[in-house]
């Protein structure tokens, strides 16, 4: 971590490596691997001794994409059975966000109690298996439980056929890309009303 006081080291002891992906200014979030291990998502207050293993029991993978308003997201599982998690603190406090439907989801930013990121579909992943379709992700958008989701792809002009929520902001103004048959990408701006 990067700060007006010099460079300070988030590797926590008994892990082999570790990646910060995001900060609110007071805590970092990320992942690491423990020695021997898969990636554990994790929380930092500044300093390596600070660090707090969100990994929830049963995960066989976990990371942290995204932190504000005292929650953290990301997501828990393995790459294509990826499900999306938030955490206010604790491995315990984890809350599956998950919604019925879908096959994949990641959850990548939060703010003010609402958090966003992508989801592929279960009908999705079953057209790309038989070649019909690529799988696409879709942009999301929950507030804090997994019946809360919200499909952000539907309100994308027509064309688009994949999107990804990337950030959201306290008014609750989310940005993201979007991409057409032709693999051109766009930076979208879903805005709140």
């Amino acid at each position: 971590m990067w700060t007006s006081g010099g460079v300070v080291d988030l590797n926590p002891s008994g892990f082999t490596g570790s990646s910060a992906l995001a900060t609110d200014g007071a805590q970092q979030v990320g992942n690491g691997a423990p020695h021997g291990g898969a990636n554990h998502a994790l929380l930092w207050m500044g300093s390596a001794s600070s660090v707090i293993d969100l990994h929830p029991a049963g995960e066989n993978e976990s990371s942290a994409w995204g932190v504000g308003g005292g929650q953290q997201v990301g997501y828990g599982g393995n790459v294509g059975s990826r499900h999306a998690l938030l955490w206010t603190g604790s491995a315990q406090s984890v809350v599956n966000l998950h919604p019925s439907g879908f096959y994949e989801t990641v959850a990548l930013a939060v703010a003010a109690g609402r958090q966003v990121g992508w989801g592929v579909t279960i009908e999705s992943q079953f057209a790309a298996a038989h070649n019909t379709e690529n799988g696409s992700p879709r942009a999301l958008l929950w507030n804090g439980t997994a019946n809360s989701v919200v499909d952000l792809h539907v309100f994308l002009p027509a064309g688009f056929t994949w999107s990804r929520a990337n950030g959201i902001d306290a008014s609750g103004n989310i940005i993201g890309i979007a991409g057409n048959a032709l693999r051109t990408n766009h930076a979208i701006l879903w805005v709140r009303q």
